[in-house]
């Protein structure tokens, strides 16, 4: 039992370590040269980061872990909340500077982080259907957009 105990409080311990590794990986392929400023070509690199990088299997695999685990812990529970608010915070700078409205920002935000987290985790979709989910998810916004200059 005391083994366990020390073994959760080493874990818990890398969890905010986790969580900034999470946020830089979004950070990342946004401040790549070729999309840098174009709020829709930041957008896509940010949906299609989870498939191209070379540790996104062991990543969806800790982020499953990390949330069953978080069923059963309050704090890893906390610190999850506090990690998906980081992300959909995230999203939403994104989503405010293509000139989505505040009554969809939030709803689009929360849609999109589900969408990455399939994006990343399932394991059987292709890379065809990974491109469409992808640009699915583009098209919504681009249609937001639209009826908002309507």
């Amino acid at each position: 039992r005391r083994l366990s105990m020390c073994l959760a409080a080493g874990l818990v311990s890398m969890l905010p370590r986790y969580r900034e590794l999470s946020l830089a990986a979004g950070r990342r392929a946004v401040s790549n040269s070729s999309v840098a400023g174009d709020p829709m070509a930041e957008l896509r690199a940010v949906l299609e980061a989870p498939t191209k990088s070379p540790d996104a299997a062991e990543g969806a695999r800790m982020e499953l872990a990390i949330r069953l685990w978080a069923r059963r812990s309050e704090r890893v529970h906390g610190l999850l909340l506090e990690l998906d608010k980081a992300r959909v915070d995230f999203i939403q700078k994104l989503l405010r500077a293509t000139g989505i409205d505040a009554v969809r920002l939030r709803p689009l935000s929360l849609l999109i982080q589900a969408q990455l987290f399939q994006l990343w985790t399932r394991e059987d979709l292709s890379g065809a259907e990974r491109g469409h989910l992808v640009a699915l998810v583009l098209d919504i916004v681009k249609s937001s957009v639209a009826r908002k200059r309507d």
